[in-house]
């Protein structure tokens, strides 16, 4: 059993939860009920004297920290993939939040010609850092991991300035697991001439798409031990697959993180990486697909947090409580007459023309007025995207070349005090969809463009804070305060399928 102090735990399923115990006193207590009801992870709340319970692994949900020293986290091996003899860790996590430091501090990295690393900031999530490799230099990760008897998935989010097609050995390296430049003995996951590459030493595996330059990107590599099956996935979707010629074999001391110093006949094309994920099992497609495009969630019970995959809590609230009547657990309540508002930055796609989103939302309105999510950007560029209009209706909305467009629910206006499920969804081949309770309501498709504003975005729930210069005399949306209750907001970056958002409706 693994324990983490001063922490806690938010699955990336809801279905996870198995129970949540009052009058727990001690942590003991809290693990013995954790054998009781079969969990695999759980929480022991001191001060509230409550443990919870969830069938997750740690590798399935987000590990956060918290400044409360009588919470902790403690979770058992996931003993269908993880081989004990091998010692595997259940998750390595690299962050690179100014450091090579393993969240669990047990792979931390030691650079090498530290002077010529470059680092951004903020990453691809509007905070912490990135990290750009020189040719030169690179992360040492001095921790023995072996690889020979397990299946792996490991992930980051990428982003390179300038891709070299020219040469024929021109590779951007994130992660190498190199025992001796061999065929099967050498594990290189990169970036080559623009496609995803899975290599094992001249067994390798090339994804099919190129990568545009100057855009953040997720990519995945999986390897099948049972089936020797290699996978690359970009942004959540399989990108490619193939047979391995023979099993993985290498077995290193250590894995080195940037560019392969021992291989000088590769031409280094870099670029900058952000949060390196390993895990010793194979994660499935929609594990994948939620890590790459669920940007942000936040479940709002009793916490502002970002319970995804992405932790953005880049955040700002006004006159804002939680009550306990909300459609799952907690609810956020928004209910002054002045100005009430949560706000969230760090949202890289919204700032990206023509490129997906959805939006999923339960509210309970108090009254059918007012702005409910508006997404802007630093230079005063701003989109009121679901609210109402003077009507009364349920309307959504987006800006394109010509303006902004939108579409309303009219048919009737949304019951007060009771919760509805609110979906928007926007792409360049369906325009922007409205669905209520799971049910598509209403759509413009007649304009089928997103005019972003190329910048790290902000999303305001609860009001229009810039009503004199946002899209007035234009928007649709009432640019005043909402009243009401929000709960479990979730920010895609891909357009949500009718399937899904019957799904989430139905939860």
């Amino acid at each position: 059993m693994d324990v983490y102090q001063n922490a806690q735990f938010q699955p990336i399923t809801l279905g996870s939860l198995l129970i949540e115990l009052d009058f727990i006193t001690v942590q003991d207590e809290c693990v013995c009920q954790c054998y009781t009801y079969s969990c695999v992870t759980g929480i022991f709340f001191g001060n509230n004297q409550t443990c919870v319970l969830y069938s997750a692994y740690l590798w399935e949900g987000q590990l956060q920290l918290t400044t409360d020293n009588l919470t902790s986290v403690f979770t058992f091996p996931d003993s269908n993939t993880n081989n004990n003899s091998n010692n595997l860790p259940q998750i390595i996590e690299w962050l690179f939040d100014g450091d090579f430091n393993d969240v669990y501090n047990r792979y931390n990295g030691n650079p090498v010609a530290n002077n010529a690393i470059t680092w951004i900031s903020p990453g691809y999530a509007g905070y912490g850092s990135a990290v750009y490799f020189q040719s030169t230099n690179y992360s040492l990760v001095n921790h023995y991991l072996n690889l020979t008897a397990t299946s792996f998935t490991i992930s980051a989010w990428i982003y390179m300035p300038f891709i070299n097609t020219a040469p024929t050995w021109s590779y951007f390296y994130l992660l190498s697991h190199c025992q001796t430049v061999v065929q099967d003995k050498c594990l290189h996951v990169a970036v080559s001439k623009g496609k995803l590459l899975l290599g094992f030493c001249t067994d390798d595996l090339v994804g099919s798409t190129t990568i545009n330059t100057n855009q953040w990107y997720h990519v995945a590599y999986t390897y099948n031990r049972s089936t020797s099956e290699q996978m690359v996935y970009l942004n959540g979707y399989l990108d490619g697959s193939r047979v391995s010629t023979g099993p993985y074999i290498g077995n290193p001391s250590v894995m080195i993180i940037g560019p392969l110093p021992y291989m000088s006949w590769v031409t280094d094309n870099n670029g900058y990486i952000d949060k390196i994920i390993f895990v010793p099992r194979i994660k499935s497609t929609d594990a994948l697909l939620t890590e790459a495009t669920l940007v942000a969630y936040y479940p709002f019970d009793n916490t502002y947090l970002d319970a995804g995959p992405n932790q953005i809590n880049n955040l700002t609230t006004i006159n804002t409580i939680f009550n306990s009547n909300g459609r799952f657990n907690q609810a956020l309540v928004i209910n002054s007459t002045n100005s009430s508002y949560l706000q969230t930055t760090g949202f890289y796609y919204l700032g990206k023309s023509n490129y997906t989103y959805s939006f999923s939302i339960w509210i309970c309105p108090f009254t059918n007025n007012g702005t409910i999510l508006q997404v802007s950007s630093p230079s005063g560029w701003c989109v009121p995207m679901i609210g109402f209009d003077t009507m009364g209706y349920l309307t959504i909305q987006t800006l394109g070349e010509s303006g902004f467009y939108s579409t309303s629910f009219n048919n009737k206006t949304l019951p007060l005090n009771v919760w509805s499920h609110i979906s928007m969804t926007y792409s360049i081949s369906n325009g922007i969809r409205l669905f209520v309770n799971g049910s598509l309501v209403n759509k413009n498709n007649l304009v089928f463009d997103y005019l972003a504003s190329d910048e790290m975005t902000t999303i305001t729930i609860g009001t229009c804070l810039q009503p004199n210069q946002c899209g007035i005399n234009a928007t649709t949306i009432v640019l005043s305060q909402f009243q009401g209750q929000i709960d479990e907001l979730k920010i895609f970056a891909r357009e949500l399928t009718n399937y899904e958002i019957h799904a989430l409706a139905s939860e």
